[in-house]
């Protein structure tokens, strides 16, 4: 799912976002509210997706950086 009231995460600071994956988390722990807890559970899902892409491209460039260093053929 998608919350359009979001702002864009590509613009945001890597620790940004991870103090707002963990602010949001202890959020969806402390409700008893289900109505808020989906809602939560949407914006929590797209900050971490956000995070797993920078996480992804961040490997796939030390990677590179290792094969040049190794240089393994």
């Amino acid at each position: 799912m998608f919350n359009p009231l979001l702002p864009d995460l590509t613009n945001i600071k890597q620790e940004e976002l991870v103090k707002k994956i963990g602010e949001l988390s202890q959020k969806y722990q402390r409700t008893q509210n289900m109505g808020l807890k989906n809602q939560l559970m949407v914006i929590l899902e797209q900050y971490r997706e956000e995070y797993r892409i920078r996480l992804r491209a961040q490997v796939e460039k030390d990677m590179k950086k290792l094969d040049k260093v190794l240089n393994i053929e």
